[in-house]
């Protein structure tokens, strides 16, 4: 059974050529989705790679939604996304132009070999949870029941922690990149 409406969080990153130019064509197709609705968009920030054999920086945002499909099928139309805008999978944490992660669906927990609801390494990355906290701050995370905010404080304030914080970037949302409702 289909949910009749389902908020979710989808995490946006690019750190290949005109990485501003790929996450501005993800929000576009994102907003063209007919199973997403009520696009929010955090800021974008820009962050040093983490895990990344490649050292060009990222930019990074979060995106929240009102999702009327199954999560399932929110990854495949995700996937086809990136398909589009040339994403490769070519090794582990390989650079790339684009990177659209299913980070939260509702409150649901779902764990199959395609498919982990939450996302099992949001928490602990400050490039993700930093852009969250701007557009789902109080959102919580299903399995540790802290809040995206919480989440945030305490990889800040983690001295064994050793990611750098992200800084706001340049970029700015276009309106037409999304429907007309910036940020």
């Amino acid at each position: 059974m289909a949910p009749t409406s389902t908020w979710v969080a989808v995490g946006l990153g690019s750190n290949l050529d005109n990485r501003f130019d790929y996450l501005q064509r993800a929000a576009t197709a994102l907003c063209a989705l007919p199973m997403l609705s009520e696009a929010r968009f955090s800021a974008i920030y820009e962050s040093a790679a983490v895990d990344c054999p490649d050292p060009r920086p990222f930019l990074n945002a979060a995106a929240r939604f009102r999702c009327k499909a199954e999560a399932p099928a929110l990854l495949t139309a995700l996937q086809g996304i990136e398909h589009e805008l040339a994403r490769t999978r070519s090794y582990r944490n390989a650079p790339r132009t684009i990177d659209l992660d299913l980070l939260l669906f509702g409150d649901h927990r779902i764990n199959t070999s395609v498919l982990q609801v939450p996302h099992p390494r949001f928490h602990m990355r400050l490039f993700v949870t930093t852009p969250l906290c701007d557009i789902a701050g109080d959102w919580r995370h299903p399995n540790l029941g802290r809040t995206i905010a919480e989440l945030d404080q305490h990889l800040r304030s983690n001295r064994e922690h050793r990611e750098a914080p992200p800084v706001p970037s340049q970029f700015h949302w276009p309106r037409s990149a999304l429907n007309g409702e910036p940020r």
